[in-house]
């Protein structure tokens, strides 16, 4: 008897892992991960190279400068650093012009390969390119 609750406990606890494994939705690939992963890489190859607690500062403030430009058009949540008023169009082109401007601001000899990466990344996702004069405006001021 001992033996048998032991097989269903576990044949349980296996369909239950099962459940929550299959219920677990695929990754989503978005533009905050995709702009997150060329940031780091920016920021692990740049030129000039920013040592030590620099590039984990140059991280944060691309993620602060994404999020304030997100939430400037989507209205969730409270900013880290300013509230962008009037900002509209696409939260995925925000994203990429926040961490674009930031990136260029911190690397500067890295211009051109940014440029190059932030008009494909647009060109690729077609229509995700329209971000209002507000969140640009702001972009430039964060230079």
């Amino acid at each position: 008897m001992k033996k048998l609750t032991k097989t269903r406990l576990l044949g349980l606890t296996s369909a239950i892992a099962w459940v929550c494994v299959s219920w677990t939705g695929l990754a989503r690939a978005d533009a905050v991960t995709d702009w997150n992963v060329i940031a780091i890489q920016t920021i692990v190859t740049g030129v000039p190279a920013h040592p030590g607690a620099t590039s984990l500062l140059d991280s944060a403030m691309v993620q602060a400068a994404v999020h304030d430009a997100v939430e400037a058009i989507e209205g969730r949540f409270k900013p880290y650093h300013v509230r962008i008023p009037g900002a509209s169009g696409s939260p995925a082109a925000a994203t990429a012009k926040a961490a674009h401007d930031v990136l260029v601001n911190r690397f500067p000899p890295l211009t051109a390969s940014l440029d190059a990466t932030y008009h494909s990344y647009l060109a690729a996702r077609g229509g995700t390119a329209h971000v209002s004069r507000s969140v640009t405006k702001h972009a430039a001021m964060e230079r």
